[in-house]
């Protein structure tokens, strides 16, 4: 119990051959009011977090893909939640988001936050996420409807060193993750990327085999 907010959690672990497990968790969790009893230097966390979720199963079935034997179920949400640190040059802000799920899918409904600059609202489905958790070597993936006002790619580019002997900005590229198989429909109504700006751009991001291709871009410029 924290400060008038009670969270329960019960987990049995056995056979360490082969892990099993059954996990039990009810309650919210103020992020902040953790941070100030486990404070992370040079971080700043906040948020409240909301969750009543069941999940139970084998590592063995995790391998082998049989999510149907690994019962999970319930509902979270995230609502508030600021993450800045010294080392990131822009705070990460989540103003609600939900999450409903089942062993084979997290459907996410409602997220809306902020990366800096940027915006965005997200809709959509995460499959494969209990491998991705369990194994280094899982892939996770989904398909989202991604929206944004403002999408300020610059952000997300580092300066080089020799940029800071001259007054241009040479922009390094922006690394894709491997074990990321995600699909955006996106509609975004200004982009920002080095010295353009793009407006009105639609179409499907593709992130696979860290590669971030663009099917079926569409966008103004220019004038």
């Amino acid at each position: 119990l924290m400060d008038g907010e009670k969270f329960t959690a019960t987990l049995l672990l056995q056979n360490l051959d082969d892990y099993n497990w059954h996990l039990k968790a009810n309650g919210s969790v103020d992020i902040e009011k953790m941070t100030k009893i486990f404070p992370v230097e040079g971080v700043t966390l906040a948020g409240k977090v909301k969750a009543n979720l069941e999940t139970q199963g084998k590592m063995s079935d995790v391998d082998a893909k049989r999510y149907d034997k690994l019962p999970t179920s319930g509902t979270a949400s995230l609502a508030n939640f600021k993450f800045s640190s010294k080392d990131l040059p822009y705070a990460v802000t989540i103003a609600q988001a939900e999450a409903v799920f089942d062993p084979k899918k997290v459907e996410l409904k409602n997220t809306t936050g902020t990366i800096g600059k940027s915006d965005f609202a997200v809709n959509g489905s995460v499959t494969n996420y209990i491998g991705y958790v369990f194994s280094p070597n899982e892939t996770i993936k989904g398909n989202l409807d991604f929206k944004s006002n403002l999408l300020d790619l610059n952000e997300f580019m580092s300066d080089s060193e020799e940029a800071t002997t001259t007054t241009d900005t040479t922009y390094s590229v922006i690394p894709v993750p491997q074990n990321i198989e995600f699909t955006l429909s996106s509609n975004i109504n200004t982009v920002k990327m080095m010295d353009y700006t793009l407006t009105n751009a639609s179409g499907d991001i593709v992130v696979k085999n860290g590669i971030a291709n663009l099917s079926g871009i569409k966008f103004n410029m220019l004038g």
